[in-house]
């Protein structure tokens, strides 16, 4: 496969995902738009990767069309057994006051749990600078190889929740304010505490993905203009994901001579040190699967292990069943990675079948759940914050499968927590609203 041809499958695709939920934000454009630019700059020649094995190309394809097929079975049959014209619906979102308590309250536990991180991190330092910029790979260094950990651990994870519930703000006012933005900063900070650029990137996501499902506002419905406030905030937002996610690529102490990068982006890292090792970060994993799959592909030592690994490693330490690495195994593609796209995670779990029948379920559910929403079946928000975390899966399946991390899991209990705790507004203040996603 060549570039231009990636790029055509992204294209098709997301066409596809467009004529099966009729509107652009859905699992399968998702998935086909962030592939088809992935497998583009995979095989674009700016690092010269080991061919992709047939085998690799094969579950490649197969997992698309899964996703497609459980997305499109879902819709077509959720389609037949409630039609698109329902009677209008009364809003089922929580009051605009609601949500911003609950981000207020999620990213104060989210700080508590940074200022505690801060304080580690100042020790031995003269100052902030020092402490967040210049020992950073030092932190990296040490968290990858277990030596350091949260001071108080997970409780950074509602941050995440928050970003899902800023999204959902952002739908509804239309514009972009303060508090909306504060989540994504937040993580950004933990991401240069922890020298991670993974959790900018699950942040960014839930916020989109809650922006996007989130019905707006009833008295907003006509105003609008102000789809333009909302565009300029969804840019701030995702340049603070940028900002984060280059902090971090420029001071993590990145390795710049990677092997295999071709003359053309090695000259560039005169001027941009970071960018080889970015571009590997975006464009790296679809070859580990490969040379994964070369290797044997070996299997984790019970089904489900990534998928469910934190709580494996909760019960591990209790003395029931065996840990799971918190890091993957590295694969040389010539560039050493340890990521290999959800489909590595899907075939160490379940084998081929886990290739074949995992998107295909996640087609489904997220459809179904889609189409509740649309419908306005779905009670208040937990519908909406727990479309996000599916969605993020999607998005970010291109480097793993984020259901290894405990933080997606903290996050997603805390999202059905919070959806239940805002519950609906009461009866009298509810509005008709129409169709909840357009």
């Amino acid at each position: 496969m060549n570039p231009v041809l990636a790029l055509a499958a992204g294209a098709a695709g997301s066409v596809v995902g467009w004529a099966i939920h009729q509107r652009w934000f859905n699992p399968v454009t998702a998935y086909s738009a962030i592939w088809g630019m992935v497998l583009a700059l995979t095989t674009s020649g700016l690092i010269h990767y080991y061919p992709i094995s047939g085998a690799a190309w094969g579950y490649i394809a197969l997992a698309w069309i899964q996703l497609t097929l459980g997305s499109a079975a879902m819709s077509g049959l959720a389609y037949r057994l409630q039609p698109l014209a329902s009677p209008p619906r009364a809003d089922s979102m929580p009051s605009d006051r609601r949500l911003v308590t609950a981000i207020v309250v999620l990213t104060t536990l989210a700080a508590i749990a940074l200022g505690a991180e801060l304080a580690v991190a100042l020790r031995g330092s003269s100052n902030l600078t020092e402490a967040l910029l210049k020992q950073m790979n030092a932190r990296y260094i040490a968290r990858v190889q277990g030596e350091e950990g949260g001071v108080i651990p997970y409780l950074g994870s509602v941050a995440f929740t928050a970003c899902a519930l800023a999204g959902v703000l952002t739908r509804r006012i239309r514009r972009l304010a303060a508090i909306n933005a504060i989540p994504l900063i937040v993580v950004s900070i933990q991401g240069v505490l922890t020298a991670g650029r993974t959790g900018v990137g699950i942040a960014a996501a839930l916020f989109v993905a809650g922006l996007a499902f989130a019905p707006p506002a009833p008295q907003e419905l006509q105003r609008r203009s102000r789809r333009i406030s909302t565009a300029i905030g969804l840019v701030v937002v995702l340049m603070v994901a940028a900002g984060g996610f280059t902090l971090v690529s420029a001071n993590r102490g990145l390795v710049v001579d990677l092997p295999g990068v071709d003359p053309r982006l090695s000259s560039t890292s005169r001027h941009v040190p970071f960018l080889p090792s970015v571009v590997a970060h975006l464009s790296v994993s679809p070859p580990v699967f490969s040379e994964y799959l070369k290797a044997g592909a070996p299997a984790m030592p019970f089904p489900g292990a990534y998928t469910f690994a934190p709580f494996a490693r909760v019960l591990s330490r209790v003395g029931i069943g065996s840990p799971v690495a918190y890091y993957e195994e590295s694969y040389f593609t010539p560039v050493e990675a340890n990521v290999g796209t959800w489909l590595k995670n899907w075939y160490a779990d379940f084998g081929p079948a886990g290739v074949a029948l995992m998107p295909f379920v996640f087609g489904l559910v997220i459809a179904y759940l889609m189409a509740r929403l649309r419908r306005g079946n779905c009670a208040g928000a937990t519908c909406v914050l727990v479309l996000s975390h599916l969605m993020a899966v999607i998005m970010m399946s291109f480097t793993f499968n984020i259901m290894v991390l405990g933080d997606w899991w903290v996050s997603l209990i805390t999202a059905a927590v919070v959806g239940a705790i805002l519950g609906k507004p009461r009866a009298s203040s509810a509005v008709s609203a129409g169709p909840a996603v357009s």
